[in-house]
Formats: structure tokens, sequence, C-alpha cells
């Protein structure tokens, strides 16, 4: 290393304002769209199921082609061939267990050992979110930690919004004149900042060894995008922004991460069906509208917290009384063995298959949304891959998690399989491997999504390679 050392506190001003400079070598002691456009671009939503699923229920009892639906995939039926079932992908190094699966669901890293990672999601935003809105973060309730599943090139928590009314004004422009006014007074101030920035970049470079100009090259890299993303902002401003029925999505202001989770106006109370409908509707108007081209979708907390009036009511309809909270029911449920088991207080395979079957009824209405949007070349659906799952397999136990793949068909998908690669037997149980068979990393999935979008991507986190066998 060699030039001046320099104060890991610096910033670069522009006209009075400042922005910080990335870790260099020299402040410590010691050592975006897609290339090629597509008529139609990509687009990707993934959806979160906390708490793990019945899997007896889940899971069809044959794989292959010609498998059988089981009780909690049979809203698919009409979707057999716009879908693939996976079985046996899992975190390995970047397992983690407890209450933490949404922290590191699309991340693949191990947040118990270190600092979070980029999520899969943002890779895909940093090559296709050059739109109005970057990337929409949704969630039952509003926050960071368990309430999101994306997090920036920092690792750091992206704030998922759980108020549809907020989530609606960032997806698109203001209507307010005085809006509209204000917010192209902040884009300007940005754009004006970043200049100011520019203008330093050269000779604070001529300070630095090689190690940390190749930083500061992508520092400008990451400048340069952002003058991009404010430029998109700023000319959609003067287009014309779509019509949109805003009482569809209400000012529902609802509880936070800690404490009652998200109980409130659209907590956990709330109904599940109503929530997954509104949120997903917003998915749909961003791809629709092209304002955003990813998002992700918490639909519930680890700890047990989401809409789950309906289940409840349904749990009590079979004399469950005792299943007030999600967090018992994720525990019990999720350990149920058969679907021959007798509800009770201590074993809710019942209730939480009822609950998965209502996700993946939401996920079909999402589809057909999705389906009946004509597009250039098919529909919005074939231009959309749809990833649904988590981390969750067991009472806090990273294995034999949900995992399925929907929509993309124009991206190289080839459905309509159920695709088994660590058979049940040969799962993790706690900690202890069973049998002789190596799992496959989940991340080989995401580096499939990544690269079927046209990511110019070669590995992602633990990745091997992508799963070839699910593509045409």
């Amino acid at each position: 290393m060699f030039g001046k050392r320099i104060d890991r506190r610096t910033i670069l001003r522009g006209t009075g304002a400042a922005m910080a400079l990335p870790l260099l070598e020299c402040m410590v002691s010691e050592s975006r769209a897609s290339g090629g456009r597509r008529a139609d671009p990509p687009r990707l939503a993934c959806i979160y199921v906390p708490g793990g699923i019945a899997r007896p229920w889940w899971y069809p009892e044959d794989e292959g082609r010609s498998f059988t639906l089981s009780p909690s995939l049979e809203p698919l039926a009409n979707h057999r061939d716009q879908f693939t079932l996976i079985r046996g992908l899992q975190h390995i190094a970047g397992e983690v267990g407890g209450h933490l699966h949404a922290q590191n669901w699309l991340t693949g890293h191990n947040v118990v050992t270190g600092s979070n990672t980029v999520s899969m999601d943002q890779v895909f935003a940093q090559h296709f979110g050059t739109t109005y809105c970057e990337s929409l973060v949704l969630s039952f309730h509003q926050g960071v930690g368990d309430a999101t599943a994306s997090r920036n090139a920092l690792g750091a928590d992206i704030h998922a919004l759980g108020n549809p009314a907020q989530a609606l004004r960032q997806l698109l422009p203001p209507v307010d004149r005085s809006e509209l006014s204000a917010l192209r007074h902040r884009l300007q101030s940005r754009r004006t900042v970043v200049d100011g920035v520019h203008e330093q970049l050269r000779d604070f470079n001529r300070t630095l060894g090689r190690a940390d100009r190749q930083r500061m090259d992508q520092f400008a890299e990451s400048l340069h995008g952002l003058e991009t993303r404010i430029g998109v902002r700023e000319q959609s401003l003067a287009t014309a922004r779509p019509a949109v029925d805003e009482n569809r999505f209400p000012n529902w202001m609802g509880g936070s991460v800690s404490g009652t989770v998200g109980r409130g106006e659209y907590g956990e109370h709330r109904s599940l069906v109503e929530h997954m409908d509104i949120m997903t509707d917003l998915m749909v108007l961003g791809f629709q509208s092209d304002t955003t081209r990813v998002s992700t979708y918490i639909t519930g907390s680890e700890h047990g917290g989401g809409p789950l009036n309906e289940v409840y009511e349904f749990a009590r309809s079979i004399g469950l009384t005792g299943i007030t909270d999600g967090h018992k029911l994720w525990h019990s449920g999720s350990a149920t063995r058969s679907r021959t088991a007798t509800p009770s207080n201590d074993n809710c395979g019942v209730v939480l298959a009822r609950r998965d079957r209502m996700l993946v009824e939401g996920l079909v209405r999402f589809m057909d949304k999705l389906r009946g949007i004509p597009s250039v070349e098919g529909t919005l659906l074939d231009h959309t891959q749809i990833l649904l799952g988590g981390m969750q397999g067991g009472t806090h136990h990273a294995s034999d998690g949900p995992t399925l793949v929907a929509g993309g068909k124009r991206l190289g998908w080839r459905h309509g399989q159920y695709k088994v690669y660590w058979s049940p037997a040969e799962l993790r149980i706690g900690q202890q491997l069973v049998g002789s068979a190596s799992p496959k990393p989940l991340s080989n999935l995401y580096l499939t999504i990544l690269q079927q979008a046209g990511c110019p991507v070669e590995s992602f986190k633990e990745s091997t390679g992508p799963l070839s066998d699910l593509l045409v």
C-alpha cells in the first residue's frame, strides 16, 4: 500500500452537502438494467412464508412430472404448467436457527456469525432497478430485522413497508402539485450533490494506492448508478401517472417488530386473504406500470405475528380453542409428521395446513392477475419469476422449508414438476446429518433465477452452479 493516510471519517462535499466514502485501505491500519434489454423486461417477486409449513400436507407423495398435487397445493391445479415445486435445497454454511430465518432467506448468510450481505432480490435490482421505484419491499408490518428479507449491497436492512398507502406513494409519482414540486427539488438537490462529488474524485484518486483506486472506481460507478436513478425519477415526474383507485390501498398503521408483533389495524387479527391480495395488487401495479421490476413481501413473523384471523377461526371451528397466536401454531404445526394426525392443542398440523393452503390460494390469485395482463410476448406472468419460500423446516430448524418457483416461462423455466434434490430421510435433523447424500445449496436456485433474468453473474453466495434440469 502507498499514498497518504486518510481518516476513515473523510467525506466529499458537494455544494454544502456531504457524501461518505467507502472503506479504503488507507483508512485502516491493516489490510445494472440488463446489458441486452428485452422488449419485456424481467420481473421478480419474492414471497416469504414464516414459521415453516405442515409438510405432510405440503409435499406430494410422488415426484417427477406426473406428481399428485398435495392438499396444500391443490389450488394450483389449473397452473401445473406454471410452477415447479422443489424439496431438498437449503443454506449450508449460511444456515441459522431460532427465529432468524427471514433475515438470511435471500442472502444465504449466517447472521449469527457476522453482519449480513446483499440479498438476491437486490442483486436483481442492481441490474433491472432503473425504474421510478428501484425495489418495492413489503411486509405485514413496518420495519427492519425480521420484517424485511431485503439487504442492500452493504448488507444493511432495507426498511419494509406494511402500510399499503405509504407503499403506493413510494411506488408511484405524487399527484399533488406541491408534492411534485417538493420531490423535484429533492431530486435536483441530490443531483447537485452528486455532481459536486464527481468534481473532487479525480484529484482525490491521485492520493490513493492501487487497491483504493479500484474501490473508488466502484464508488464512482455507484454514483453513476445513482445519477441514472435520479434521472429516471425526474423523467417519471413528467409522464402520466397510471390511474389508480387509491381507496384499494388503505392507510393501515400497525405494530412494530418488537413487542406485540403486528397487532393493530393491519396486524395479527386482520384477514390474511385481504392483506395478501392488497400487497400483491401493489406488486402487479408496479410490474404493469414498470415503476418497479422487483418486489419482496414478508407475509408474517417468525415470532408468530401476522394477519391470521381466518386461521384462528378455522382452529376454533374444529375445537382448537387454545390456538390464539401464530408462534404456538408454527412450533406445533411444523412438527406434525402425518396427515392422519388428530387435531389437538399439541398437534396443530391441520391448522397450519389451512394457513399454507390460504397462502397458495393467494399465490394463485397473484398469478391470475399477471396472466391476465398481455405483454409483447405472452403475458406479464411469462416474464415474472415468482419465488415462494421459507427457511423454517421444523421447530427452529433451517431444513426442509418450502420452495416453489412460478411464472417466468419466457425466461426459460420448464415447469410442471416436483423436484426432490435431497430426500426427507437424508435431511438435517437439528445439527445432525442423517444419511450420506450431500445437500444442494439454495443459492443454486438463486443463481438460476438471476441468470435466467439476464443478470451477468457467475455465482451467488455458496452456489455451485445453476439448476439446469429445471430449464428448457
